[in-house]
C-alpha cells in the first residue's frame, strides 16, 4: 500500500516494476553476498530520485524489464540517469569520493579486492536481478571480485555501453 501511494496509485504492472527497481537499487546501494555496494549511493537518496523521476510528466521506463519470454534486462540509460541525478554526474567529485572512501575504508576485504570494474558490475546487477525475478541462476560460475565502483563511474560506463544489460551467460 505504501509503494502504491508513493507512486500515486499506479496500476499493478507499474507497481511490480517498481518492486523490481527497488530491489535493484537496494543491491546497488547496500550490496549483498554477490556484489559490493556502489560508493557514493545510499538507498534513501536513490529511492527519492526514483520517486521524483516516476512523478515527472514523462517518467523514464522501469530500470528492470521482463520480456514476455521471461528474459530480464536492465535499462542502462534509465539507470545511468538515476545515478547521475543522485551523484550530480560530476566525475571529479566521483573520483575524489572514491579515493576518500578507499583511503578511509575499514573493510579489510577491500585491501585484497581488485579495482572496480563498472561494466562487469553492471552485468552482475543484471545476473542478480534475473535470479531474483525468475528464481533461476543463469550462470553458477559468475563472480564479481572487484570493489564496488562509484555510482558516477557506473553511470558513465552505462552511457558508453549498450542500452540494455542482460545477465552474463556461460
Amino acid at each position: 500500500a505504501a509503494l502504491g501511494s508513493a507512486l500515486g496509485g499506479a496500476p499493478p504492472a507499474r507497481l511490480a516494476a517498481a518492486r523490481r527497481d527497488l530491489a535493484l537499487l537496494a543491491v546497488a546501494a547496500c550490496g549483498n553476498d554477490y556484489l559490493p555496494p556502489l560508493t557514493g549511493l545510499t538507498l534513501p537518496a536513490a529511492w527519492r530520485a526514483y520517486l521524483r523521476a516516476a512523478a515527472a510528466e514523462n517518467p523514464p521506463p522501469p530500470l528492470v524489464a521482463v520480456a514476455d519470454d521471461g528474459a530480464v534486462t536492465i535499462d542502462a540509460y534509465a539507470l545511468a540517469g538515476l545515478l547521475e541525478a543522485v551523484t550530480g554526474g560530476d566525475p571529479a567529485a566521483a573520483a575524489a569520493a572514491a579515493a576518500a572512501a578507499a583511503a578511509g575504508s575499514d573493510d579489510d576485504d577491500d585491501d585484497f579486492r581488485p579495482p572496480a570494474d563498472p561494466p562487469s558490475y553492471a552485468g552482475g546487477l543484471a545476473w542478480l536481478l534475473a535470479a531474483y525475478v525468475t528464481g533461476r541462476c543463469v550462470d553458477y560460475r559468475f563472480v564479481y571480485d572487484g570493489r564496488g565502483p562509484h555510482a558516477a563511474d557506473l553511470a558513465r560506463a552505462l552511457r558508453q555501453g549498450p542500452p540494455f544489460i542482460a545477465p552474463p551467460h556461460p
